[in-house]
């Protein structure tokens, strides 16, 4: 790694011996592999939350429960209506221009059921920002969204470890949403 970066150019015979910074150098090496081994990776196992689904249909609509049995409708019309009012939440709570203007460009994805999705490229282009900007965005709405989301859920139940399953059956293929 020293000599693929050159950074054997950096040793300085003022500064101390060699073996001094090939020991230094070592270290780091060591510290920065240890801190990728045990780097908490993004999201910390938390399912990745969509903002919109085009395949979600809003709790209002009738044809989401048509078919089923009466337990498994009530089920289904409780998840829309928890992830509805979540991104209504959501939307509410964005005070920066631009996080407002991706959400509404979003939204628009969303009533149209998602038949036109806008890239990160093109919302970028259309915001005068970087495209690394709008996903970076896009991830902080994803992580505000699954605490609104939890914050729904605590609403509902009496523990905390209820959340998380609750949370769990949400987010199953299972659920429908």
């Amino acid at each position: 790694k020293l000599i693929e970066e050159n950074k054997l150019g950096r040793a300085d015979r003022l500064r101390g011996k060699f073996r001094t910074f090939l020991l230094k150098a070592f270290d780091h090496f060591l510290i920065n592999e240890w801190k990728k081994v045990h780097a908490i990776k993004r999201g910390n196992g938390v399912p990745d939350l969509p903002i919109h689904d085009p395949a979600r249909v809003p709790p209002d609509d009738p044809s989401l429960c048509q078919g089923l049995s009466a337990q498994r409708a009530y089920d289904l019309k409780w998840r829309a209506t928890l992830m509805e009012q979540a991104i209504v939440r959501l939307g509410k709570s964005l005070t920066d221009a631009v996080d407002r203007a991706i959400f509404q460009a979003l939204e628009l994805r969303r009533a149209d059921n998602g038949k036109y999705v806008p890239k990160y490229a093109e919302l970028a282009q259309k915001m005068g920002i970087s495209e690394q900007n709008v996903k970076t965005r896009m991830y902080r709405m994803r992580a505000r969204l699954g605490t609104l989301i939890r914050d729904e859920i605590r609403h509902t139940v009496s523990s905390e470890s209820e959340v998380e399953e609750e949370l769990r059956d949400l987010m199953s293929p299972a659920s429908g949403l």
